[in-house]
């Protein structure tokens, strides 16, 4: 049964659909600004990998929507199970006790990886494009934040590397958010609605800090903040999320 929940969660269409559409959003903004151009002759605006970082994941769209897509893979199967009758069938075979402990484990990491990968496929891009970056750009932006003592480790790819485990750890909080709402809600509508909504009020009403799960995907804090934080305030809320699950899974499955 674990191996065919974790098969289940990565190898799907869903998760196929929700890679190439992050990627894609993240891409054409290269192009928007001109670091690739469309007819692939006119040379391209070529900055640092860092500064050509901040492209995708300031001016495109993958910021204001990136809540929606991380239960889509595998979080919101669960509905889809105890609607269906599903659940009352898993229970013969396995543990309510386990299935729970799978269904959060493997909804976190489908949640995770449907973001971190087209985040590292872009990761690849901009370093392939993109200029090491080396001391002695006064300006840097990245010299005013957290990230301002990692940055010319290996040209800027450790703080690549850094924000790489970042986005993993957003998508698997978001879709442990939509697996709550999916144990909450049987409209599957309104399970699907509500972590959209959720991301879209904690943007526009909750104000920028590490406590705003929407600003942790990036975590472009001030220096004031040791890098460390943003990682222990996005695993602190994954573990809330994923003890809420577990105890509302238990619950409904011995109903």
């Amino acid at each position: 049964m674990k191996r065919i929940m974790l098969k289940r969660s990565i190898l799907n269409i869903r998760m196929l659909f929700v890679i190439v559409t992050n990627f894609i959003i993240l891409f054409v903004s290269l192009f928007e600004y001109g670091i690739i151009t469309v007819d692939g002759k006119t040379p391209g605006t070529t900055y640092d990998i860092l500064t050509m970082y901040t492209i995708p994941f300031a001016i495109s769209s993958f910021i204001i929507f990136a809540g929606i897509f991380p239960g889509l893979p595998y979080a919101f199967s669960y509905l889809e199970e105890r609607n269906s009758g599903y659940l009352k069938y898993i229970r013969t075979r396995i543990n309510i006790g386990k299935y729970a402990k799978y269904k959060v484990l493997f909804s976190g990491l489908s949640g995770g990886l449907s973001v971190m990968i087209p985040g590292v496929m872009i990761f690849a891009v901009i370093c392939l494009i993109g200029r090491k970056v080396i001391p002695g750009d006064n300006g840097h932006i990245f010299k005013q934040l957290m990230w301002a003592p990692y940055m010319y480790i290996w040209g800027g790819r450790f703080v690549l590397l850094l924000k790489a485990i970042l986005l993993f750890l957003f998508g698997a909080m978001w879709a442990e958010l939509a697996l709550l709402f999916s144990n909450i809600f049987k409209n599957r509508y309104v399970a699907y609605v509500l972590p959209f909504l959720a991301y879209e009020l904690m943007w526009l009403v909750f104000p920028v800090g590490i406590w705003n799960p929407v600003y942790l995907v990036r975590s472009d804090f001030g220096r004031d903040i040791p890098v460390f934080i943003p990682y222990l305030v996005d695993m602190g809320y994954i573990v809330i999320l994923c003890l809420i699950n577990m105890v509302l899974m238990k619950r409904r499955g011995r109903q």
